[in-house]
């Protein structure tokens, strides 16, 4: 039985799916990189996404927290938060736990999807 020529189509259009996202990746990784070295040394940048159908919700802080304690204490913090908006209570919550993390200056930049 012939192999379907759409199969090898679809696979190779995975593939370079999931290659440019690990591109993306890096150049992501990279700019933020430079971005912090913008800075003074104790800055550190931090970037935290939603999902791109759900707004800001409560179920957002644990991984939140966690990303926060990932990163430690620190005297500088400049966040970008990436998400469509959603619950002020929510981003209360979050922003509590920065001030736990962070000892300086903290900047908080939202950008909407």
């Amino acid at each position: 039985m012939p192999k379907d020529p759409r199969f090898d189509r679809i696979q190779a259009d995975i593939a370079r799916s999931i290659t440019d996202a690990q591109l993306d990746l890096r150049k992501r990784k990279d700019k933020l990189l430079k971005l912090q070295k913008l800075g003074s040394p104790s800055l550190r940048v931090a970037v935290f996404y939603t999902s791109r159908d759900r707004a800001l919700s409560q179920y957002d802080t644990l991984p939140f927290a966690n990303m926060l304690k990932s990163i430690g204490t620190v005297a500088n913090l400049d966040l970008i938060v990436v998400c469509p908006g959603g619950d002020g209570t929510a981003a209360e919550t979050m922003l509590d736990l920065c001030r736990k993390h962070c000892t300086g200056s903290l900047r908080v930049s939202m950008s909407r999807k």
